[in-house]
């Protein structure tokens, strides 16, 4: 059931934002195992198709989603997804934000020059972003600016761009969304999804794979 669930049983000649949608999300932590888990998944598609898909016809797009980790997801769901999602895993990131000073009144700060620069400029690189800032009085140290851009796509403003000479580059989120999804009940749309990609699954599994406490997995399976 979870072979045919996660569409490994057969190869079969399906685009790359049907794969992406019906196994609720790609981990895209890695490019090439991004490229290799959607091939696995179908017939004749190459790396350059799973790229064309993501910064051509912006059918996918890339965030942090799941578990707040780097995610490929159909870009119809990422708006919803992140509207879920991002305030969960910026509430298990504010330890850390709080100790980069980005913290509160700063990351809001921090946030809002990255749009206003993305806004005019983008797509930007993480350097160039990070060149940009320093007049502005927010923190570009170390891991701070990685943990910046993070924080402001977890706000769904904010995904990945074209890759340039090898480098990840960030953009607006809503230039690469071209008609959002509106979900009633994202946590249960979520579950869904979930159940559709890895069931025979219960709301321990769904909390561990999405990052949601035990606490509202459970109350999304018993509604």
């Amino acid at each position: 059931m979870r072979l045919r669930a996660q569409r490994l049983d057969a190869r079969a000649p399906l685009g790359v934002r049907q794969v992406v949608a019906d196994i609720c999300g790609v981990q895209a932590q890695d490019t090439v195992a991004e490229g290799l888990s959607i091939r696995v998944r179908t017939a004749g598609l190459t790396a350059r198709d799973v790229e064309e898909a993501r910064t051509v016809h912006r059918s996918v797009v890339r965030t942090w989603a799941m578990r707040g980790t780097m995610h490929l997801v159909a870009s119809e769901d990422a708006c919803w997804m992140l509207s879920l999602l991002g305030p969960v895993m910026i509430g298990k990131s504010r330890r850390r934000l709080r100790e980069l000073g980005l913290a509160g009144d700063e990351g809001a700060k921090g946030v809002a020059a990255v749009l206003d620069l993305l806004g005019s400029d983008g797509p930007l690189s993480r350097a160039e972003i990070a060149g940009r800032l320093p007049g502005e009085g927010i923190p570009i140290e170390g891991q701070a600016i990685y943990h910046l851009i993070r924080l402001a796509a977890l706000e769904g403003v904010v995904c990945f761009g074209p890759d340039q000479g090898g480098e990840w580059t960030y953009d607006l989120l809503d230039r690469w969304i071209p008609a959002p999804r509106s979900v009633h009940d994202p946590k249960a749309e979520l579950a869904r999804g979930y159940i559709q990609a890895y069931g025979p699954a219960g709301p321990d599994d769904f909390a561990v794979w999405s990052g949601l406490s035990l606490r509202d997995s459970r109350a999304t399976f018993q509604g």
